[in-house]
């Protein structure tokens, strides 16, 4: 194992890498900006960048982020049951507590902001890109890409899809 060299920096100081990552962190437990304008931000933010995705997930979201994924998505109550695999009662419990989500529960929702991030950025607004999510697709098989968002396979596989419509590579 590699050991890393003793910075002469002072301790408060923040490698670059760990300053996006706070950056992002403090995105994602702001409650003063439009829930739209916010989700765009993360979805800039942590685009490609896995990396940030794992450090922010270890953390827990704030649940708030998952009803303004919801929210956008519009998704049903029986839908975001089946990506999740959870209750809702729990998470409108998590809300009443005001808990973190998980860190399993925090990936996913991480990947599902950027996924309506790239889906808004093809289709141009949520709503198009939401009546696609519910419509089978060719390149997915057939598959309904909504229905296929429980697995975080299935997400990459939706933005994978994405990209090609984007490229014109369908």
């Amino acid at each position: 194992m590699e050991r890393k060299p003793k910075s002469n920096a002072p301790a408060h100081y923040k490698t670059p890498d760990e300053e996006a990552i706070s950056m992002v962190a403090e995105e994602l437990v702001a409650y003063e900006i439009n829930a739209e304008d916010l989700l765009k931000t993360i979805h800039e933010k942590i685009h490609d960048k896995g990396y940030y995705v794992l450090r922010l997930s270890q953390d827990g979201l704030p649940i708030e982020r998952l009803f303004d994924l919801i929210r956008i998505a519009g998704l049903t109550q029986k839908e975001t049951e089946h990506i999740f695999d959870s209750s809702f009662r729990t998470f409108n419990l998590y809300r009443k507590e005001q808990k973190q989500l998980n860190v399993s529960d925090s990936e996913r929702l991480l990947k599902l902001i950027d996924l309506w991030g790239n889906g808004f950025d093809t289709f141009g607004s949520y709503e198009k890109f939401n009546k696609w999510m519910r419509q089978p697709s060719y390149g997915l098989y057939g598959e309904i890409p909504l229905t296929i968002l429980n697995a975080i396979s299935g997400i990459d596989e939706v933005n994978k899809e994405l990209n090609r419509i984007k490229t014109g590579d369908f």
